[in-house]
């Protein structure tokens, strides 16, 4: 068998470039390098006496098999983690009743309860989640860029332009964990729920305060193409994840023992298509459409979504889950 150190170029090739210079990407070639030159020495031939016995040979075929599979299954994991491709399977991050350890649950996953219970159950328990979408990366560009222009008001302590003209009397909250709220991969907002082993958390995309009440004003920001007239509307049944998703983010910040406004704002940046030419740049229409919360909710279906996990029992799906769908619609043809 070839050297399993072959398959190290294989692995780069799926690691996106721009990921390769960053620590992560350090972190992951190191682990591959170490990964391999182990599989390497577990396959290759073991020194010793040429005059063994056929069941001494057949152990050591069989000892050398176990390592050729136990090197192999490690070197695919390394893989699936290196292609940041879809993984039907995940070893990793699921829930267990009986781990004391703290389980993370995401503003976006509690959405997922939402959406369909079976899902979620086989995505945080079972680990074989849904088949995930394109990464929408411009609108994660327009989330940055808006977040360092939040800032620079953050430093001044002065309102930004967009509240000035909707005459709303709020500056950018200034913290010093406010970078860590906002990063929904390194931390976020985090809330342990009581008497379970549960931590709710949610990255909101930026924090106002009312300059007048001292209350927190939870901002979120949505890049889209769509109409001005479109975008004023928050009563489309979609848009009601939208609704959650900054009353899950208000929850998380009383849970924090701050005082929040009741008052969010969705922030549409909305991509103009109706100029005459791109010209390398994208213009975008701007506008704040208010919304009032109620966090209400949140708790009791938290504790839901506890009580989901804790079951031993396969939660009936959603009738309009399209997964679940898909899947039923395959079996009649298996």
């Amino acid at each position: 068998m070839k050297k399993l150190s072959l398959i190290i170029s294989i692995l780069y090739s799926l690691i996106p470039v721009n990921e390769l210079s960053s620590a992560p990407g350090r972190r992951l070639t190191k682990k591959l390098r170490q990964e391999s030159e182990e599989a390497d020495s577990q396959l290759a031939p073991q020194a010793g006496t040429s005059r063994v016995s056929t069941r001494s040979k057949r152990a050591r075929d069989h000892e050398e098999a176990d390592g050729k599979k136990q090197a192999l299954a490690r070197i695919l994991v390394l893989a699936q983690q290196a292609s940041g491709y879809y993984r039907s399977q995940r070893i990793r991050n699921m829930y267990d009743p009986e781990d004391s350890k703290q389980f993370k649950l995401s503003r976006s996953k509690l959405g997922d309860y939402f959406r369909c219970r079976r899902c979620f159950y086989f995505d945080r328990k079972l680990g074989v989640a849904q088949p995930p979408g394109y990464p929408l990366s411009l609108n994660g560009a327009v989330d940055e860029l808006l977040k360092k222009e939040f800032d620079r008001y953050r430093e001044l302590e002065q309102p930004h332009p967009l509240c000035i003209e909707n005459k709303i009397n709020a500056i950018p909250f200034k913290h010093k964990d406010i970078d860590k709220w906002r990063d929904a991969l390194h931390g976020g907002l985090q809330y342990k729920v009581p008497g379970t082993n549960i931590t709710v958390t949610g990255a909101p995309d930026d924090i106002w305060v009312d300059q007048a009440t001292g209350q927190l004003i939870v901002v979120d920001v949505k890049a889209t193409a769509n109409s001005i007239d479109e975008v004023e509307s928050l009563e489309a049944l979609w848009k009601a994840g939208y609704q959650r998703q900054v009353e899950v983010y208000q929850w998380l910040l009383s849970k924090n023992n701050f005082d929040v406004s009741p008052r969010a704002y969705f922030l549409y940046c909305d991509a103009r298509v109706d100029v005459g030419s791109f010209d390398n740049k994208l213009d975008f229409t701007m506008k704040l459409v208010p919304y009032d919360g109620d966090s209400s909710w949140v708790e009791p279906r938290v504790m839901e979504a506890y009580e989901c996990l804790q079951s031993e029992d396969f939660p009936s799906s959603n009738k309009d889950c399209r997964h679940c769908s898909y899947v039923e619609q395959v079996k009649e043809y298996m």
